[in-house]
């Protein structure tokens, strides 16, 4: 499928990120059948500024959709595995922790959670 210049804009402006460029038929989440034409998986580095490209170009992991964005979004820990994975056109967006990344979201979820209800406590005493 060609990308439309959307999707290439995109493409150009995450290259200043991009650590790999290579043709596969398997990514998290999605295998092609070996003789089907090969995607293109585009690696980048994720930082505050690759992350502003994202957020500045879709509202959503579902706007990530070919042929009008890349699709299939992923965050890779360096091994290549994911911990947050994407397919878009399926609507899928999921985590994937070990033990001590589901504890550390767990425990980051509580802080936030408890926080959030402290501010509202103090704005409405009734809840």
């Amino acid at each position: 499928m060609r990308l439309t210049p959307t999707a290439l804009e995109v493409l150009e402006e995450l290259s200043v990120w991009r650590l790999d460029e290579r043709e596969v038929n398997k990514w998290p989440g999605t295998a092609k059948s070996a003789s089907s034409r090969p995607s293109i998986l585009y690696l980048h580095a994720f930082n505050v500024d690759s992350l502003n490209v994202l957020l500045e170009r879709a509202k959503s992991f579902g706007d990530w959709v070919n042929p009008d964005l890349p699709e299939d979004l992923h965050l890779l820990r360096v091994d290549e595995t994911p911990v947050l994975g994407s397919i878009a056109q399926e609507g899928d967006v999921w985590l994937e922790f070990d033990e001590q990344e589901r504890k550390a979201w767990l425990n980051a979820v509580s802080r936030a959670t408890a926080a959030h209800f402290r501010v509202r406590d103090l704005e409405d005493p009734t809840i």
